[in-house]
């Protein structure tokens, strides 16, 4: 449990330390239009919102019904498959943060004793923030739930989970702001990752106005239900081979 909640302290202090650097050789005053406050605060930020998510526990648990058969059981049920995951993801996802919130505060409260500013959004935006993290959960969470059921045909799917994995890290805004590069940012529009964490900070750093937030939530919206429609598509289309293998 220690090392768990060290891990992301230490990923911090790493991060800002190395693109404190980049700010120095680069000379400039802002990196993705981002000044040192809210860039350092986009650090901070997005890196508690990644390291209260561990997809691979997504995969275990589905790997655990798909692969080994407990899917059975959950047939006879009147729930989903989809609910059934999510009613086990979610609330893990959501008691992740708030187990690390305390360590996040000690980064904070570390940070400002070193004469760092830490960017403090007003109320609407902060509740907007909230409201942006929990949808964000439901959408990352959907988008691998929908990867992990090409177990029905693959099994182990280690590998391709590990390269979707890494693929959501560099366009989420997960390792930096999509926002640093005008073709890697355009590119980001067109798919759902943007919103697992890029979406939510900046909402945070109130870089969207209000209006623009609720814009960016209603999108998150859309894109859940997206992921939602592909995943079921894709399950349905399993289940056929599950069942015609004798489940």
């Amino acid at each position: 449990l220690l090392g768990k909640t060290l891990k992301p302290f230490i990923r911090v202090v790493i991060l800002i330390l190395l693109w404190s650097a980049v700010f120095r050789a680069s000379g400039s005053e802002t990196i993705g239009g981002l000044d040192k406050t809210f860039f350092y605060t986009y650090i901070i930020i997005s890196m508690f919102l990644t390291s209260t998510r561990s997809w691979w526990d997504m995969y275990e648990d589905t790997q655990r019904f798909i692969i080994r058969g407990a899917l059975t059981g959950v047939l006879s049920r009147p729930l989903s498959f989809y609910s059934v995951i999510m009613s086990r993801q979610v609330p893990y996802a959501v008691a992740e943060m708030l187990l690390l919130l305390p360590v996040f505060g000690g980064v904070i409260a570390g940070s400002a004793l070193i004469g760092f500013q830490f960017f403090v959004p007003g109320i609407v935006h902060a509740f907007l923030f909230i409201v942006a993290t929990l949808l964000s959960v439901v959408a990352a969470l959907t988008f691998y739930y929908g990867v992990c059921l090409a177990m029905f045909w693959f099994g182990d799917i280690w590998s391709l989970y590990g390269i979707f994995d890494g693929i959501e890290s560099i366009f989420s805004g997960a390792m930096m702001p999509v926002t640093i590069q005008s073709t890697f940012n355009t590119v980001s529009y067109f798919l759902p990752f943007r919103h697992f964490v890029f979406t939510p900070v900046f909402i945070y750093l109130e870089k969207f106005s209000v209006i623009e937030s609720v814009g960016q939530i209603g999108l998150q919206i859309v894109w859940i239900v997206i992921l939602w429609f592909i995943a079921g598509m894709i399950y349905r289309k399993g289940l056929q081979k599950f069942d015609s293998q004798g489940g």
